[in-house]
């Protein structure tokens, strides 16, 4: 038996973005008796997931909604209390395009609609049809594939170049012939895996993920295309985590480096930060960025700091732009538009943010959000803000013939916002976990690991606070 003095552990938690703010919740269901602190280095909390009000617009800088149908922040939702105040997006939030030539093109969303989608030929669609029959022996076999090798092998090369470049784009702003299909769309390769193919496998998941989710007593939409969010915005989630936290976080401390205590004093781990202040701890648990956990960790174990520096991250620019309703084109009234980098251009995605949830601007006025940047022109991040927004609108004119100038205008930069998880990023992160487990007592958390998205980091946060107990109560 473990006494409960033994359980009391000092845990210093390094970032207080929703990954951060996340563990500190689900540790401190588990071990209700130990000390959490929560170092930021900024002076605010979220990290991306940032909501701000402002004359009547509610601008998302980060993230803007999250899928219906996916258990992770769902479950997160259920235990904070939130789930009764979800909302969820209008129906015209279902519709996504794509550019396509010099027009914009619907994105199927189910194979009925594929079959006669102007985005490829018939040739593409007869081995679309006929995917669920193709061989899957190479994917069960250990090799890594890109998005764009298992698309062509699965249903050709036409497909593959649209499919790579649309997931690549949308999730990653990446190189589709460079993001990992098992690590970055780890469900897609899985249904391949398990079930022979993705068609047939994909819909046989989804099913058993709905069936968890409802013997949890959490509904979940049956279509990825329902998307929620809340009336004030995602950052709804960071407000309510820190409401249930014993202990709010340190803003503006930033931690320098790690070392080992020296005998004789109580705790294992020495945190210098950078007020000035050492603290101690049992536990840390970096969910800064990667770039950061490599920095702190340098000076303690150079092999696992260059491990984790091995993991590339790509910036955005999140432009939010508000106009007339009457200055728009009928095509605001959907989800997004994305533009695959085949077409270099300055804007990788438009969303119509108000167009998903009406609340998100005034009356008789629409809010779009802007992506720009992404692995391909990382140049992008360093330009004047004037540059980007000029650059935005002539792109705007040129896609919409959108000539007036818009009334609301925020723009955020964020230089290392996702990480990429390019071919052997299954590889990286294991040897980065051997390395890790050798520093007893230090955890990696974040989204650069195991998943990007917002269900992904909370089903992280919560493996990873079972870890830290199951250590604590059976220490090795």
């Amino acid at each position: 038996m473990v006494g409960m003095a033994e359980l009391r552990k000092r845990i210093v938690i390094v970032g207080a973005g929703f990954s951060g703010l996340a563990t500190a919740f689900e540790l401190q269901n588990r071990l209700p008796d130990s000390d959490i602190s929560i170092l930021e280095n900024q002076q605010r909390v979220g990290g991306m997931l940032w909501t701000e009000a402002d004359a009547g617009y509610l601008v998302e800088h980060g993230p803007s909604c999250f899928a219906g149908n996916r258990l992770g922040l769902m479950k997160l939702c259920k235990h904070l209390g939130l789930l009764d105040q979800l909302i969820t997006a209008s129906p015209a939030s279902a519709k996504r395009y794509v550019l396509h030539g010099a027009q914009f093109e619907l994105i199927p969303t189910t194979l009925q609609n594929a079959l006669t989608s102007p985005l490829f030929g018939m040739g593409s669609a007869l081995r679309l049809i006929t995917e669920r029959f193709r061989s899957s022996r190479a994917g069960k076999a250990k090799l890594d594939e890109s998005i764009y090798q298992f698309a062509e092998r699965r249903v050709g090369t036409e497909l593959a170049l649209l499919i790579s470049d649309v997931l690549a784009t949308e999730q990653y702003v990446g190189d589709g012939k460079a993001i990992s299909i098992r690590a970055g769309f780890s469900q897609v390769a899985r249904a391949e895996r398990e079930f022979g193919s993705v068609l047939g496998g994909w819909p046989k998941l989804k099913e058993a993920e709905r069936q968890t989710a409802a013997k949890a007593g959490i509904p979940l939409a049956a279509e990825s295309s329902v998307l929620h969010s809340f009336p004030q915005g995602l950052q709804t989630l960071t407000t309510a985590l820190l409401q249930r936290l014993k202990q709010a976080p340190l803003l503006g401390v930033g931690v320098q480096t790690i070392q080992p205590a020296a005998d004789g004093l109580p705790h294992r781990w020495l945190v210098r930060c950078s007020d000035n202040q050492t603290r101690q701890a049992d536990i840390i648990v970096l969910a800064c960025p990667v770039h950061r956990q490599a920095a702190i960790l340098s000076d303690l174990d150079v092999d696992l700091a260059d491990a984790i520096s091995t993991i590339p991250q790509a910036g955005i620019v999140s432009l939010s732009l508000g106009y007339m309703r009457e200055h728009v084109p009928p095509i605001v009234e959907s989800n997004s538009v994305l533009i695959p980098q085949r077409y270099k251009r300055d804007v990788l995605r438009i969303e119509f943010a108000s167009s998903h949830f009406p609340q998100r601007a005034p009356e008789n006025k629409v809010l779009f959000k802007i992506t720009m940047g992404g692995w391909h022109r990382r140049e992008m991040l360093a330009w004047e803000e004037d540059a980007l927004i000029m650059t935005a609108r002539r792109e705007l004119r040129n896609l919409f013939r959108i000539v007036k100038p818009p009334q609301f205008c925020k723009l955020v930069r964020w230089p290392r916002a996702i990480p990429q998880y390019t071919l052997g990023h299954h590889a990286r992160v294991n040897k980065i976990e051997a390395l890790v487990t050798k520093q007893t007592g230090i955890f990696l958390a974040g989204n650069g690991y195991y998943g990007i998205g917002l269900h992904e980091v909370a089903t992280q946060a919560e493996r990873l606070a079972r870890l830290i107990r199951d250590e604590v109560k059976s220490p090795r």
